[in-house]
């Protein structure tokens, strides 16, 4: 008794539901890259109608807001490290213990930030394939900011 052979391609695609397998397969490269903060616009500019492929690019677009905002953050306690160290000559070990306690803050931003590339590497390797997956812990608000949609919605004005 022969079992039917199935093609690799149509178990990934069938993995993503309620998208298109003929659209997964010819965007799943693009939607990869997507992912990566820097690089979200691509789906963009090359195929703005692929549903899978705007939706990495919205996981991109979120990927970056958040690398921004923890850029600032870090930025922001670097220079109040700064400050406390040129404070603490006059001032005493009050600053510098500020300064410490800020230079731990910077440490955890850093681990939220490389966490964040993490996901961002995880991210692309599952779109390759064809399969979508929530963002752990934001992925629910995603869905209700579509953040690139509002852009393309602005542009077309």
């Amino acid at each position: 008794i022969e079992e039917p052979v199935v093609e690799a391609a149509e178990v990934e695609t069938e993995a993503a539901e309620g998208y298109d397998p003929k659209d997964i397969e010819q965007n799943k490269i693009v939607a990869a890259i997507a992912n990566f903060p820097i690089l979200f616009w691509i789906p963009f500019v090359t195929c703005k109608d692929s549903k899978f492929a705007m939706d990495n690019a919205n996981h991109g677009v979120l990927f970056l807001a958040i690398s921004i905002v923890l850029g600032i953050i870090s930025a922001i306690f670097g220079i109040i490290t700064t400050i406390c160290y040129f404070i603490s000559e006059t001032v005493g070990h009050v600053a510098a213990a500020i300064s410490g306690l800020v230079g731990v803050v910077v440490g955890i931003i850093g681990f939220v930030a490389f966490a964040v590339m993490v996901v961002c590497i995880i991210f692309a390797l599952i779109a390759k394939p064809g399969e979508v997956k929530e963002i752990p812990v934001i992925g629910k608000y995603l869905e209700k900011v579509r953040l690139l949609d509002r852009i393309r919605k602005l542009i077309k004005k």
